[in-house]
């Protein structure tokens, strides 16, 4: 094992004939998760703001990557209650029960 650098700054472990094969960095390829780097959080602070306060616990937005498991999210304009993956939270902006002029994301 080697470690290396990507152009980001982030350093990780891999095999050079892994790294010859085109594998990338564990972090930009959200093979590895650091949180302040590649986290929900970190990557979309605004839609952590809906973040269901307890129905997503144990889990927090700072200790998982934004793919598609579903999550629990808290409308901060009506209070609506949905479940959502974060693709899906992205691409419609925000709560879907609301008027799409009311959603967060879209602010």
């Amino acid at each position: 094992m080697v470690f290396w650098l990507c152009p980001k700054g982030h350093d990780y472990e891999q095999r050079i004939d892994r790294r010859a094969a085109g594998y990338q960095c564990s972090i930009c390829s959200r093979r590895r998760l650091v949180s302040g780097t590649n986290d929900v959080a970190t990557e979309h602070p605004n839609l952590v703001k809906e973040w269901h306060p307890y129905l997503n616990y144990p889990k927090k937005p700072n200790e998982i990557f934004p793919g598609t498991e579903k999550y629990y999210w808290k409308c901060k304009a009506a209070g609506h209650k949905t479940h959502q993956s974060i693709p899906h939270r992205l691409k419609s902006k925000g709560c879907t029960e609301c008027r799409p002029e009311e959603r967060i994301l879209a602010r």
